[in-house]
């Protein structure tokens, strides 16, 4: 996003992603990060599917610019899964009220103070010509499929205290 809005500049810049959950705590996976991502247990997570649904900005700093995604049970089931070890304690009723509750699967695409125009909206959506949204329920999942993708990595990347440049994964893991 930083080169195709330079007016929002300076601007993070990040991969763009689905935030699998937040709010891990640093000492859960310190000592070894990789370890604890290969143990999560996601056995029954198949096929998570991140399909994308619409181009969206609130007035959220994390969610300035977002695609939401539809609410894929696959993708749900990693999510949890992240949630109930990461942040839980294994608890899988308060992993399953903050899916049902809290959870907005979206792709972040920008982090921003700034407001996103109509005209940024318009940009965007031009630039992602051959992308399938579906704006505001205008097009039916089963009679047109949305893109997006299937499976993919789980990135662990420790964020409090750290300026968004330093966000570095210290742990990955295909799905």
């Amino acid at each position: 996003m930083p080169t195709l809005l330079p007016d929002l500049a300076p601007l993070p810049d990040f991969a763009p992603h689905v935030t699998l959950t937040s709010e891990v705590p640093p000492s859960l996976v310190e000592s070894d990060p990789q370890k604890w991502l290969d143990e999560l247990e996601l056995k029954h997570c198949e096929d998570a599917h991140v399909r994308f649904k619409s181009l969206v900005t609130e007035d959220k700093f994390f969610k300035r610019l977002f695609i939401r995604c539809e609410k894929d049970p696959g993708l749900f089931c990693v999510a949890k899964a992240c949630r109930k070890w990461g942040v839980e304690g294994g608890d899988h009723a308060r992993a399953g009220k903050w899916l049902n509750g809290q959870y907005d699967p979206h792709c972040s695409l920008m982090y921003s103070a700034q407001t996103v125009t109509d005209e940024m909206m318009d940009l965007v959506k031009r630039r992602c010509d051959g992308i399938a949204l579906v704006e505001n329920g205008a097009k039916n999942i089963e009679e047109e499929p949305v893109i997006g993708w299937i499976g993919g990595e789980i990135w662990l990347v420790p964020t409090e205290g750290r300026d968004i440049k330093d966000w570095k994964p210290v742990a990955r893991r295909k799905v």
